[in-house]
């Protein structure tokens, strides 16, 4: 029908004319249509890269405590939640032994990360009576996916009746061509040094006077910010989901501490046994 509408109009040439104009206008609509949902794909990608969200995970890692069955099943749960960041504690390597075990080493290869930094504290070569088969240097580690910019370990002040010297690792990463601010902790193994420590852990915050995420293991049960003045200024993981890190004694030592320009968008402490603490995983939305 549109032939004929055409052929009581124009002569065959200039019908295939406009049929070839045709076949070419339809030709670059298809393209064209290409093109925007290329644009469209881009647009999306690229307001997901500025979506300014973060994943980062604690663990305690327990040292080398039946580290060769629990290894494999920290790997694959590393592995798929996959932390931007990962705060690690009682990380352990056997000095002296050539084929000895590191925990930072086999981490950072099984999970891929490029980016870590092992901080150690102090040496042990016993657990109350059983002699261990090589000294552990025992102490705390990052992992990041991003580039690490700056460490600052800093040694805490002996607190309470443990002789354990204690230490948190203050460090830089680049992410979304921001820097970011974090901390890992690990305090004294008593209530009331555990308290003390964090004190001075948050006065070194304060004196730094930039926004700081804190994380790690506190040693302290059920972690109240009021008690230490600072739910003003920060949010805890452990007020936004009641969980239980520390099975043994169903309660909770690991947190997550973000500023209140921060949120949370997800948070989630999970079952699966790869230490005697269970890792905390939360999803973050920087400012």
């Amino acid at each position: 029908m549109f032939y004929c509408f055409l052929s009581n109009r124009f002569n065959d040439f200039e019908i295939s004319l406009i049929s070839v104009k045709v076949h070419i206008f339809f030709h670059n609509l298809k393209h064209l249509t290409k093109i925007l949902s290329f644009i469209s794909s881009q647009c999306i990608l690229f307001t997901q890269n500025m979506k300014n969200n973060i994943r980062i995970a604690t663990i305690n890692l327990w040292g080398l405590e039946i580290w060769e069955e629990r290894r494999s099943n920290l790997f694959e749960l590393v592995k798929k939640y996959s932390p931007d960041i990962l705060f690690a504690q009682e990380v352990q390597y056997e000095q002296e032994k050539q084929d000895g075990y590191d925990q930072t080493k086999e981490i950072k290869n099984a999970c891929g990360y490029e980016y870590y930094y092992f901080l150690k504290v102090t040496v042990k070569t016993k657990k109350k009576e059983k002699k261990f088969r090589a000294p552990r240097i025992h102490g705390i580690a990052v992992f990041s996916k991003t580039p690490i910019i700056n460490i600052i370990p800093h040694v805490l002040n002996s607190a309470g009746d443990e002789k354990e010297e204690r230490a948190v690792l203050f460090f830089q990463t680049e992410f979304n061509g921001k820097v970011l601010n974090a901390v890992n902790v690990h305090f004294d193994n008593s209530d009331s040094g555990a308290a003390m420590q964090f004190r001075e852990t948050l006065e070194l915050v304060k004196n730094k006077k930039e926004q700081t995420i804190i994380a790690g293991d506190f040693n302290i049960f059920s972690l109240d910010l009021n008690d230490f003045e600072i739910n003003h200024s920060y949010d805890s993981s452990f007020d936004k989901l009641k969980y239980i890190s520390y099975p043994e004694d169903e309660d909770t030592l690991d947190y997550v501490l973000i500023p209140k320009n921060f949120s949370f968008e997800k948070i989630e402490c999970l079952d699966d046994f790869v230490s005697d603490h269970r890792m905390v995983v939360s999803d973050i939305l920087l400012d």
